[in-house]
């Protein structure tokens, strides 16, 4: 069999305030920086990566792997065009040129949007999808913070994302990709059964290190089998901000064991909800007789604005408690505004202290 092999990662931060260039992919930060051919290989050699996980596993198989282009950068904003369009390029010209294939595998993140797409990663899929056909498998490696989308799932004919965050199962997960990889020989093309969860997992409750998530991962794995070529459960990323963010399962199977197990996972995430929620220090104000009668706690940094992100600035922070009791108010100038606040409600005067 001839596969193609490549991969385009980045984690997109669309609050964050800078972009990834063109030349924070070439660099790499602490990714290895583009790659292009046979350099695809030996850059990635021996490092935990779903691309270096696939090749590892599929060259005993004795199948002829093509390598493409491989790039990452750090997370950050927005992908801008000109990195988008020209790796996105590199990796379509090449396909081009090593055409026909049986298969192509990406190692790609999940969460990637671009200044022209929201869904980076389904943009991909789609111009090779239009270059291979429909008779080319495409398989493809994910993030655990994927966020699924509708055209990533209709233009791959396999998903398989990271079972573990913090994420240490990177290679396992490109070598998890060969099987459905290899079917291609058969032209058995697996179908997908994919369930969105209707609430939002912050990064704080994924961690599979602890629970609820350990437990669920570890049922995720016992369900593969008997029909369910693989399945995989993205909690999501919410830092970007479109409308397909959020978590997914999905699975992928040529029997309705797969739509069975997708349906029974996402059971058992629904019933983990109130677990996954995270643990928040809420004061709940309310208001009564224009008085507080719970306390309000609001952080504030000192320090010029010009030192804001600094490392080597310490930051100093205070709390200001707004209570409906009694104290002595004193004031200064970096609380000034929430002291005229409290002033124009008629509430007693704030107190506050040191942390």
């Amino acid at each position: 069999m001839r596969i193609a092999v490549g991969g385009f990662q980045h984690e997109t931060n669309t609050f964050a305030p800078s972009k990834a260039t063109f030349d924070d992919f070439a660099r790499g930060g602490g990714w290895p920086p583009l790659l292009e051919g046979d350099a695809v290989f030996d850059g990635t050699a021996g490092i935990n990566l779903p691309i270096t996980g696939f090749v590892d596993a599929m060259r005993p198989r004795g199948h002829t792997l093509i390598p493409l282009a491989w790039a990452a950068a750090s997370p950050s904003a927005h992908v801008t065009r000109d990195a988008f369009e020209r790796i996105g390029g590199l990796i379509l010209s090449r396909l081009k040129a090593a055409l026909p294939v049986d298969a192509v595998y990406l190692d790609l993140h999940g969460a990637m949007v671009t200044e022209h797409v929201d869904d980076g990663e389904g943009e991909l899929l789609s111009r090779i999808r239009t270059l291979v056909g429909p008779d080319v498998l495409i398989v493809t490696s994910l993030d655990l913070h994927t966020n699924m989308t509708a055209q990533m799932l209709s233009m791959a004919d396999t998903l398989v994302a990271y079972r573990t965050y913090p994420h240490i199962d990177m290679a396992d997960t490109g070598a998890r990709c060969v099987p459905a990889a290899t079917a291609a020989r058969w032209r058995t093309t697996p179908e997908a059964f994919p369930q969105r969860l209707p609430f939002l997992i912050p990064l704080g409750s994924q961690s599979t290190m602890l629970e609820p998530m350990r437990s669920l991962y570890a049922s995720l794995a016992r369900l593969e089998g008997n029909g369910v070529d693989t399945i995989s459960f993205t909690p999501g990323f919410l830092r970007p901000t479109f409308s397909e963010c959020g978590p997914a399962v999905f699975a992928f199977g040529s029997d309705p064991a797969a739509e069975r197990a997708t349906a029974r996972f996402r059971d058992e995430v629904l019933a983990a909800e109130s677990a996954l929620a995270p643990d928040v220090l809420s004061p709940e104000v309310k208001a009564c007789g224009g008085r507080w009668r719970s306390p309000q706690l609001v952080l504030r940094g000192r320090g010029h604005r010009r030192h804001a992100g600094q490392p080597r600035r310490r930051r100093q922070f205070r709390y200001h408690r707004h209570a409906a009791g009694t104290g002595e108010r004193r004031s200064e100038a970096g609380v000034a505004r929430i002291d005229r606040r409290c002033r124009s409600r008629a509430r007693r005067p704030c107190r506050r202290r040191r942390i």
